[in-house]
C-alpha cells in the first residue's frame, strides 16, 4: 500500500505539471521553458527530500525507484502535452 506521504508528492507534481500545461502555447519548442521550470522545480525540492525518506527509513529504496519512474512519466507527459 503506498504511503500518504507518497500520494501527497504525487498529487503535488500532478498539480505542477497541469499548471504548466495550462500556461502551454500552440508553438511548440517556445514551450520549452515551461519543461525547464518543471524540471527546476522537481529537482530544487525533491531531491534531499525524498532522500532524507529513505534515511529514516520512512520509505524503502524500491519505493523510491518507483517514485522516480512516477516522476519520468509526468516529465514526459508535459513533453508531449507542450509538443516537445
Amino acid at each position: 500500500m503506498e504511503k500518504q506521504e507518497i500520494k501527497s508528492l504525487k498529487q503535488m507534481i500532478v498539480n505542477w505539471k497541469d499548471s504548466y500545461i495550462k500556461l502551454a502555447e500552440d508553438n511548440g519548442n517556445e514551450n520549452m521553458y515551461l519543461l525547464d521550470d518543471f524540471l527546476e522545480e522537481i529537482e530544487l525540492y525533491l531531491p534531499n527530500y525524498m532522500c532524507r525518506l529513505v534515511d529514516i527509513e520512512y520509505i524503502t529504496v524500491e519505493e523510491f525507484i518507483e517514485f522516480r519512474k512516477f516522476l519520468n512519466d509526468e516529465i514526459d507527459d508535459l513533453k508531449r502535452a507542450l509538443g516537445i
